[in-house]
């Protein structure tokens, strides 16, 4: 078996500056339909999900489920009616409950994405994001997806 090659210098620039602090915040699922997928993350945890809003601009709408402290799985979904982004197109294939993606936490996503870059990982930009709860409330943020 042969050994990978390492590019040491990078490795070293990597390891000798301190990461921003990073952490599991939530996994998501996907369905074709929310209301489905409430139902069924019920009918297997015993736990039922609560509407969470929708992601303007996304095309999608949510449900979350709390994991424990600071920690959630969401239930995503396309909004009926609504132009779907193409980053989730796929939801709309989901017939059941479907994992996509996990998402971190981090106290510096600037450096967090200078961190992944250099490390040779392709990485969106930062850049802002935002769900609208049921009562109207926005919730902001900024994600690199």
């Amino acid at each position: 078996m042969e050994e990978a090659e390492i590019d040491e210098s990078n490795a070293m620039t990597l390891a000798s500056e301190r990461p921003p602090a990073v952490w599991l915040d939530h996994f998501v699922v996907a369905i074709r339909n929310l209301d489905a997928g409430i139902d069924a993350f019920e009918a297997l945890a015993g736990v039922t999900p609560v509407y969470g809003g929708e992601h303007p601009g996304l095309g999608t709408h949510n449900a979350l489920a709390s994991l424990g402290r600071d920690r959630y799985l969401e239930i995503l979904a396309p909004r009926p009616g609504a132009t779907l982004d193409p980053f989730f197109s796929g939801a709309s294939e989901c017939a059941t409950l479907t994992p996509i993606l996990w998402a971190f936490a981090t106290d510096d996503i600037e450096a967090l994405h200078g961190v992944v870059t250099s490390a040779g990982f392709a990485a969106n930009a930062p850049s802002p994001g935002a769900r609208l709860t049921r009562g109207g409330e926005r919730c902001a943020g900024r994600s690199s997806p």
